[in-house]
């Protein structure tokens, strides 16, 4: 029977899943431009993740973008989700491009 993780094992773990399976390389000699550290304040544990310089940038912009689209959804925001700028259509050009 497998133990249930504890929330920053289960971050680390979703972090690691979320990279390898879209943008991370495997970063075999590369070192990596960011390494993350999640410590669980519970058990002082150490979780890492090590970033790939394309992954770092991703997950970064990923980060600003998610922050954008919190803020413009609620009181005092323009209503505008940062990834499709309110065009219902992820992916598209910046304003004004299509």
């Amino acid at each position: 029977m497998s133990e249930t993780p504890t929330p920053a094992a289960a971050l680390a773990t979703a972090l690691r899943e979320l990279l390898v399976g879209s943008r991370a390389t495997d970063g075999e000699g590369v070192a990596p431009a960011v390494v993350l550290a999640v410590i669980d304040p519970a058990t002082g544990a150490r979780h890492t993740v090590a970033l790939q310089p394309e992954s770092a940038d991703w997950l970064t912009g990923l980060t600003v973008n998610s922050r954008a689209s919190c803020g413009n959804a609620y009181g005092g925001g323009n209503g505008r989700c940062a990834h499709c700028r309110g065009t219902g259509r992820a992916g598209t050009a910046a304003p004004g491009r299509g």
